[in-house]
């Protein structure tokens, strides 16, 4: 127990002598980190010359919560008085010592910021600021994008464009492709799914060399190549369009379920069919279902119609009740959480409007 006191005291005894070397044992709070200091600390305080006038300095200058850490950190990367106060000068007035040690750490000065607000960016944060140094925005860089034609460039924007390598002869490239209105962002999305010269070439040979950007960037993203327009082509899909493809690949329309679809009487299913009945769920389980139902001449409009009708049991009775004897097909729809649905179907596709119309009049003609 003596010889535990006996190293505190020492150790307390230590930190004064340390305090006293940096002339802040007897300082105020204003001269003085904000946490209590470890002899290591105490060391590396002294070392890198952190003493009460550079606590007081920095203080002045409007930081807050200044530990020991911090002002290691502002010392041993060059945050100074004088580089603070410049960068209050352009407007950085809120900056934690973090953030000032960060723009030191990355070669951020007030040359640096300034033309970075020459260039037009706006709302410059110290985060922003290192960003585009990290990412190699400058002037040369933003002088090509405009070049392209990107006037108007935010920070964020000109940083992904950096970050993507986005530069003239890719632009030229894509250009070349035949892609036109090539946004930033486009161009970045192109960049990133992969969309080049030797890809195109391989789409042209499959006859969709004239797909935009927006469709080429769609056929990356879902896979769609040369084996999957083959698979296609091989389903019966003769020349499908891109919008097929996209469509077909989207909504999982594979060998399997068209197979299966040919087994129920459903053979030579157009795109646009074969996608509708996959996105109604129809399959053996739910013709099976419509069958034990008493439903028949189960054609695939038929079968959609059904399903949009949400027909099942408790449907069929209701219906031959009386319940929805003086509804209108829209306003049983509207009822069932369908208005929507019926009015697009009426707009784009009156087939399948029609059949719903016949299947509830046989509903109720109890057929």
């Amino acid at each position: 127990m003596k010889m535990y006191a006996t190293d505190t005291r020492r150790s307390c005894f230590l930190c004064i002598a340390v305090l006293m070397l940096l002339g802040v044992a007897t300082a105020t709070a204003q001269d003085r980190p904000d946490d209590d200091p470890n002899m290591d600390q105490l060391v590396a305080m002294k070392i890198h010359d952190v003493d009460g006038d550079f606590i007081r300095e920095m203080r002045s200058l409007g930081f807050r919560n200044l530990t020991t850490e911090n002002l290691i950190a502002m010392r041993i990367h060059g945050v100074s008085p004088r580089f603070v106060q410049e960068m209050k000068d352009l407007g950085f007035d809120d900056l934690t010592p973090q953030e000032a040690v960060a723009l030191r750490v990355h070669g951020i000065n007030r040359q640096f910021a300034g033309e970075m607000r020459s260039l037009g960016f706006r709302d410059l944060s110290a985060d922003r600021l290192v960003a585009l140094r990290v990412h190699d925005v400058d002037a040369g860089f933003i002088r090509e994008m405009q070049a392209m034609g990107f006037d108007n460039l935010d920070a964020d924007k000109a940083i992904a464009l950096s970050v993507h390598g986005i530069n003239t002869s890719f632009a030229e490239d894509m250009r070349s492709l035949g892609f036109r209105d090539l946004s930033a962002d486009r161009l970045i999305a192109l960049k990133i799914h992969g969309v080049n010269a030797r890809w195109m070439r391989a789409l042209q040979d499959m006859g969709y060399g004239d797909l935009d950007a927006d469709k080429a960037i769609a056929f990356r993203v879902h896979g769609i190549d040369r084996d999957f327009v083959a698979e296609m082509e091989r389903l019966g899909f003769r020349d499908p369009d891109a919008d097929d493809l996209i469509a077909l690949r989207v909504h999982d329309v594979d060998a399997r379920f068209m197979e299966e679809m040919e087994a129920l009487g459903f053979p030579d299913l157009s795109p646009e069919r074969a996608i509708a009945l996959k996105i109604f769920d129809i399959d053996r389980r739910y013709v099976n279902k419509m069958r034990d139902l008493g439903m028949t001449d189960l054609t695939p409009v038929r079968l959609i119609a059904m399903s949009i009708l949400e027909v099942d049991a408790a449907f069929i009775e209701s219906v031959r009740s009386g319940r929805y004897a003086d509804f209108s097909l829209r306003e049983i729809l509207r009822r069932r959480g369908h208005y929507g649905d019926y009015d697009d179907y009426r707009h784009y596709n009156t087939e399948y409007v029609d059949a719903m119309q016949d299947i509830l009049d046989e509903i109720r003609a109890g057929r």
